[in-house]
């Protein structure tokens, strides 16, 4: 699956959907992915949506072990999430003076290499 990434022109790439049981490799492939193509077309930006802020977290969590340092990664969360829920505060759309996540404007986010978020906004 990883070595047909390398086999994508850049910009060409359709959207793909990891789905399976749990305990499959699921995030492992995703962040492997997302780090190869990183790599491959460093121009390019990624948008990774999981079904949870939990899955969102933790993918995001796993991407800043594994990317690069140059790679910009950013995790989107709704302004209406409770913070004490978040699992991590950092490269988010957190502002601590008001202590909420708040909506970004989208130069900021077209900075940004990696973007992690929720489909359920």
């Amino acid at each position: 699956r990883i070595l047909a990434l390398r086999k994508l022109p850049s910009g060409s790439a359709p959207p793909f959907v990891v789905f399976g049981p749990p305990g499959t490799g699921k995030t492992h492939t995703l962040v492997e992915a997302v780090q190869q193509i990183s790599q491959l077309y460093p121009e390019d930006r990624i948008l990774a949506c999981a079904p949870s802020n939990t899955a969102g977290d933790v993918i995001g969590l796993r991407l800043l072990d594994a990317l690069p340092r140059r790679c910009k990664l950013f995790r989107y969360n709704s302004p209406t999430r409770s913070v004490p829920d978040a699992a991590f505060l950092r490269n988010t759309n957190f502002n601590p003076d008001v202590e909420a996540f708040e909506q970004v404007p989208a130069s900021v986010l077209r900075e940004k290499n990696v973007i992690v978020t929720t489909c359920n906004y």
